[in-house]
């Protein structure tokens, strides 16, 4: 019964107890034994029901309360994310991937702003298709950090073959766009897939992740681009690439075209949405472009999968053939 189980109960129960030893100590009788057995019986008990009152009451563990007062205390680790608990249980921060949050338009205009398909730039050794950046989105997450960093931009394994995350921090696109923000104050590779973010004003998270996203789409292009060989001329009103060594050649020569600075030039006429806005030159195997930045800047985007991807090259030019595009006439 509850009742019994009393520590004031108890507490009575042991001094009738050692009343009883007390009194009959001189005799040793009948009542002394009596009463050295229950007192011993009673100091277990009250050993017993002290441990059991570390545990939770059986209606709080049934109403899910965990007692935590034995588990230790958990540090955030360098990705976020808290150890794991002593039954095992991961206790997450309140950050999120970008998939969690494309909800929000900017985040989604930000991704959107790359490549349609990111192209591979590490790991050439062991050749991976490309993938939208949507499909990738899962693998970013953004949350907070520890001191001096006040948020972290984490990648996964799955981003680790469309990121050169050997880049030198100083070459790095992702931290000059990190640190271009006006409410951030500097960027660092925290471990070779974390950027730590030091902020001069606090960001909420869906900004946190916009520029996340802003980040990475600037890395991947920069990264593509540098493999593609395109080279950005006079602070990014021009850019210019060198035929002769892409990977997508062969595909086109299967495809009964020689892939030179002309072929590019007409599908670029063909293609390219603003076109009209930049100024290009094809000769030999040198082709270049001019116009604002910011066509330039999109002219790169647009050409990268197409320099890159043999399926991407070969579906453009069958597009524009069944167009009844003349490539050569438009390279004019």
């Amino acid at each position: 019964m509850d009742w019994s189980r009393s520590p004031v109960t108890r507490a009575l129960a042991l001094i009738t107890s050692l009343a009883l030893v007390v009194l009959d100590a001189a005799e040793r009788g009948t009542w002394f034994w009596v009463g050295v057995v229950f007192t011993v019986a009673n100091i277990v008990g009250l050993v017993a029901e002290r441990r059991r009152g570390r545990a939770v009451p059986p209606p709080l563990a049934a109403a899910g309360v965990v007692d935590r007062r034995d588990e230790a205390v958990l540090e955030p680790s360098v990705d976020g994310s808290n150890a794991a608990s002593d039954n095992g249980d991961d206790t997450d921060d309140t950050g999120a991937t970008l998939a969690d949050l494309l909800a929000d338009p900017a985040v989604a205009d930000a991704l959107d702003a790359g490549p349609t398909r990111w192209q591979q730039v590490a790991l050439l050794d062991e050749p991976v298709g490309p993938s939208t950046a949507r499909e990738l989105a899962g693998s970013v997450r953004v949350g907070d950090d520890r001191p001096p960093h006040d948020w972290y931009l984490a990648v996964g394994e799955e981003l680790s073959a469309h990121l050169d995350l050997d880049t030198p921090e100083e070459d790095d696109a992702a931290i000059a766009v990190l640190e271009a923000h006006p409410d951030v104050a500097a960027a660092v590779h925290v471990d070779r897939e974390v950027y730590g973010v030091e902020e001069l004003r606090p960001m909420p998270l869906p900004e946190r992740a916009r520029l996340a996203a802003q980040a990475l789409v600037a890395h991947q292009v920069a990264a593509a681009g540098a493999r593609a060989g395109i080279e950005l001329l006079d602070d990014g009103v021009g850019l210019r690439f060198t035929c002769g060594s892409l990977p997508v050649e062969p595909a086109l020569r299967r495809a009964g075209r020689e892939p030179d600075a002309r072929l590019w030039a007409g599908l670029v006429w063909w293609g390219f949405p603003a076109a009209g806005d930049v100024e290009v030159d094809a000769k030999g195997s040198t082709f270049t472009a001019w116009g604002s930045t910011a066509d330039v800047a999109a002219l790169r985007v647009w050409l990268l999968p197409h320099l890159l991807d043999p399926s991407s090259a070969t579906t453009l030019l069958a597009r524009a053939e069944r167009d009844g595009a003349d490539l050569a006439d438009l390279a004019d």
